[in-house]
This record gives C-alpha cells, structure tokens and sequence, in this order.
C-alpha cells in the first residue's frame, strides 16, 4: 500500500468555471409580466363592443361609468361620457357596447331613460328609485341599416319590436280625448293600444295608428268596425234611460272598441 509523505505539497486541483449561456433568470420576471400585460390588454380589447353616441334633450339621472344600457334587464353597454352637443340643443351621450352588439345596432333599434312615469298603463319605473336611472333599449330586428348614432325617444316605446301582433292605422275626423296609450277593447277585453297620431297631409283628419296583440289580430278583417269607446253611452229606449260604459279606464283615458 503506498505512502504518502505529509511533508509534500500538493496542489488543490483548479476549479473549472462554466459560463451560463442566455440572459440571467432575473430578467425572466419582467419579461413573463410584459406577456401577461399584453396579454389582457388583447383580451380587453377583443371583448370590447362597439362605442355609439345617443343624443336626448337633457342628461337627467345620466353619469359616466356609472348608468348602464339593459335589455331584459341584462345590462349591455355602460355610458362613457355626456356632453353638450355644439349647438347647446341637446346633450351626446357617448356608449360603449357589449361584444356582438353590432349585429342588433341599426335604423330600428330605440334607446330611452328608465325612471319613474306615471303614464296611461300606470306608474312604470319605480325601481330606478333604488337602483338609479339607466338607458333601456329596443333592438332593431331585420336587415336594418347599420348605425352608431341614434337619437333617444322622450318616452318609452309603447310597443316593442318582440311583441306578437300587428299594426293597423285608423282615420278619424277628431281625436276625442285618445292618446298614446289609450286601450282597444274587443267584447270589453283590452286587446291593444293606440300607438300614436298624426295629421294628413291637409290637415282635415287623423290617422292613428294602433297596435293589437295577437292572437286578438286576427280578429280584424276588412268588415271591422272602430269606435271611439270614451266616455259614457246614453240611450232612452221603451225600458227607460240606459248607460253603456266600456270600462273606468277608458272614462279616465279614453278608448276604442272594435267589432267584427
């Protein structure tokens, strides 16, 4: 067995040093964050929906990031910003849409506030008392043209575009005490409403048109009948003095009746 002599000197073997190749792991850190970062600015940009602009007369119960667009009461857009329009007539509010927006954005579609009326079908809107006002919306169905500025309705729609029935327009020499809102009645049965009015084109009639919900539209025919249903119906007959009335409402408000 051989020997070793304390006495020598031996040399420690050199350490041998390896170079990393590629940059130091530190800078991994900023570089994994830059990658997320740029991820979920895509991610925000591609889920965004388009931006529209909604002119009213006033911007009452409007607020920036705050008041939402809802339809069904799924909110679809968030208002961005309320400004003066450059003739000082009317106020531009601007709304960025939900993704897929676009498909439902056209000639038809209807904007309007939310907040309480108190109008022929009653009072509507009280929960904006809690929850604030928001803009609703009517989307346009069919093949309309595209839009991304929309003029927003004073008040609510009667009728919306989902609504199963038909319009049909009357003409009348007066309009009686009807309005926007006033029910049709068909055997006493509320079956639809006037929409709205205007006059001819010379000025001597009306044409109202109306809208009645189905399946009580198919009851109008070319041999149908209107009336105006206000009021009370007096009449003496052999049995003395009757009163027709269609309905309190329609005392209070007006009405019209049909028969087929």
């Amino acid at each position: 067995m051989p020997m070793t002599d304390p006495n020598s000197s031996v040399e420690p073997a050199s350490p041998v040093i390896r170079r990393r190749r590629g940059p130091p792991l530190i800078w991994l850190v900023p570089l994994v964050a830059a990658l997320i970062g740029g991820w979920l600015a895509w991610r925000t940009l591609n889920e965004r929906g388009p931006t529209i602009t909604i002119t009213f007369d006033t911007a009452e119960g409007l607020e920036p990031g705050k008041t939402r667009v809802r339809y069904r009461d799924v909110d679809v857009g968030t208002v961005q910003g309320v400004a003066v329009s450059p003739d000082l007539s009317n106020v531009i509010v601007s709304v960025r849409m939900v993704k897929g927006a676009a498909s439902y954005l056209n000639d038809r579609t209807s904007f309007w506030v939310v907040k309480p009326r108190l109008g022929f079908g009653g009072v509507s809107g009280l929960g904006t008392l809690v929850s604030g006002a928001y803009i609703g919306m009517d989307p346009g169905t069919g093949n309309g043209e595209a839009l991304s500025a929309f003029r927003g309705l004073e008040e609510p729609p009667l009728i919306r575009s989902s609504s199963p029935g038909r319009r049909f327009a009357l003409r009348a020499d007066r309009l009686g005490g009807l309005g926007p809102g006033a029910p049709i009645y068909y055997r006493g049965i509320q079956v639809g409403e006037v929409v709205g009015y205007e006059f001819s084109q010379d000025w001597q009639s009306l044409t109202l048109p109306v809208f009645i919900h189905a399946p009580y539209d198919r009851i109008v025919r070319p041999n149908t009948r209107f009336w105006n249903a206000s009021g009370l119906s007096v009449s003496i007959g052999p049995e003395g003095p009757t009163v027709a009335l269609e309905s309190l409402q329609s005392l209070a408000t007006g009405g019209v009746s049909f028969e087929t």
